[in-house]
Order: structure tokens, then sequence, then C-alpha cells
């Protein structure tokens, strides 16, 4: 439900799965759920509840023993919370806690929640005018990261795409050529018809925003619909 819009109905759902966590006293889970749930009710505009929902789930975390499942939840909690933070308009608490998260996700070798903290991170150390130090983080994943995966894991073409997405947002345009271009280069050798279209549909807003690319752009759009 969450991730086709219907905030609501995935709040109720979680709740009472997190009822039944917590009567069981399985509060690995039970902090996991409280996660999502703190994450729908910021969809909802509910951030002081999200605020006590992430609050209960550190206190479930703090009885239950460290473990790479345990530290991917802690990674989980530390990122709702930066998204709560930045919703607040507190980007440096929000930096420090997707900065938490990166090390909880690298931790718990989970590669994509470490990219993608690290882009909520690099977006809004951007934002802050820390250019320099948004730029290392990005050039780190797009150099000594993605490039390492599998030439068929599934993430990597993705990965490379929100890479270039945020270089995009922050005006750096050979970067996020260089980053959506990788990123096709990857879709193409899984044949994800998906991700081969989300690549070249970012490659043609890409191409749009500059003076001379309006042929390009055209170009990949018409690549796009055909890949959908």
């Amino acid at each position: 439900y969450y991730t086709s819009g219907y905030y609501t109905q995935a709040l109720a759902n979680w709740q009472l799965a997190s009822e039944r966590f917590e009567q069981e006293e399985d509060f690995a889970n039970y902090a996991s759920l409280l996660g999502n749930i703190a994450i729908a009710q910021l969809a909802l505009g509910e951030s002081d509840a999200a605020a006590t929902s992430l609050a209960q789930a550190q206190v479930s975390l703090e009885s239950v023993s460290s473990s790479v499942y345990t530290d991917r939840i802690h990674a989980q909690i530390l990122s709702a919370q930066g998204q709560l933070s930045k919703a607040q308009g507190d980007f440096s608490a929000a930096v420090a806690f997707f900065s938490q998260s990166t090390d909880y996700y690298q931790r718990s070798h989970d590669i994509e929640g470490s990219l993608r903290a690290q882009l909520y991170q690099s977006s809004l150390l951007h934002r802050q005018g820390r250019e320099q130090d948004a730029l290392r983080l990005l050039s780190m994943q797009q150099d000594k990261i993605l490039p390492t995966l599998p030439t068929d894991a599934s993430f990597k073409s993705s990965g490379f795409r929100q890479l270039g997405l945020v270089f995009l947002q922050m005006g750096h345009y050979e970067q996020s050529k260089s980053a959506l271009t990788a990123s096709l280069e990857a879709a193409n050798v899984t044949g994800a018809e998906q991700d081969i279209s989300e690549a070249y549909l970012a490659l043609g807003n890409l191409e749009r925003g500059q003076d001379d690319g309006s042929r390009t752009a055209a170009t990949h759009y018409k690549q796009a619909i055909a890949s959908a």
C-alpha cells in the first residue's frame, strides 16, 4: 500500500502488525514496523506522531542484541529520523542522522540502503552550501562503490540512476550524464525493461535542460517509450 501512495491503509496495517509483535515481545520487528509507521505518519503530515513512533522504536532496540539484522533496523530508524529532521527544517540534525544511518547500513552490508542514506545526506549538504562535502560522498559512490557491484546486480542500474538525478539536482551536468549513462549500460546488461526505460527518461530530462539538447532529449524520450 505504501509504495502505491495509500499511506492511511499502510499505516493501519502496520499498526495492527506492530501490536502483535509488541505482545509477542519481538522487539526487533516491533521497532522495524514503528520505523515504517513513522514514515507513513510523516507522509501524512503527522510529524509529532512520527517523532513518538521513532522514540518508541529506539527504546525497543535497546532491549535486543546486536546483529546484522538489528543493525539494519537501526539504520532504518536513523534514516527515518533524518527524514523527520529534514521535514522540520533542521538540516544539520538530518545530515547527522543520515551519516549514522549510513554507518549502520554498511555494518549490515546493505549497499542499497547505504547509497540511499548518502544521497539524502548529499542533497542536504548541498542545500547547506557544503558543496565539496556533498560531491565527496557522491563521487565515492560513483567511483568506488557502484562500479564494484556485479554487472548483473539488479540494484546497479537504479543506483547509478539515483546518483545521476542527485548530480543533476545539484547542477553538475557532466557527472550526472556519466552516472545516467552507467545506469543505462547496467540496465542493458540485465535486460530489465523498466530500468532501461527509466534510464532513457532520466537522460532525456538531463538533455532537455541543455541549450542544444532538445533533439537528443526527444530521442531519449522515444527510446524510453519503446522500452517500457
